[in-house]
């Protein structure tokens, strides 16, 4: 099995573009960090390079379950948190925190929490995966009665 080379940028000029579309076509390769001092700026230019030539990532919100189950999105449109062990495309949704795809990834429900979290943080008011996000989240946060 080949190994996925992980490239970090530093900068976020027309040039680093040019590097992320390449690094995105060696087809062996993926981002792993871009390095700004603006961190906003860093946001913004990889939400521009994910929506030109995505790299791989984690569904969250509504393209992970639960909702994944109860609502259907074309491929490549629900929220994503970039990471090189994902096979997911879509448009790149920050983490919490930097190292949250690895605990989601390595715990199944708390998963389902992150993803709800994000179906409220990304979702649009009153919207359907809002709605079921909040419904599902205060299910598995509710104590359960011991009987």
């Amino acid at each position: 099995m080949a190994k996925t080379l992980r490239w970090g940028i530093l900068g976020t000029a027309g040039i680093a573009k040019k590097n992320w579309l390449a690094i995105h076509h060696t087809g062996n390769s993926t981002v792993a960090a871009v390095a700004s001092r603006d961190p906003a700026r860093s946001s913004r230019f990889i939400a521009e390079c994910q929506q030109e030539a995505p790299m791989p990532a984690v569904p969250t919100a509504f393209g992970a379950p639960p909702l994944s189950a109860l609502i259907s999105a074309a491929p490549g449109e629900a929220p994503v948190w970039p990471h090189a062990e994902g096979q997911a495309r879509g448009p790149s949704l920050n983490p919490l925190h930097r190292y949250v795809p690895e605990a989601a990834l390595a715990d199944r429900a708390l998963y389902e929490l992150l993803a709800l979290l994000d179906a409220l943080r990304a979702g649009r008011s009153r919207s359907r995966e809002r709605t079921l996000a909040q419904k599902l989240l205060s299910e598995r946060l509710r104590p359960s009665r011991a009987a």
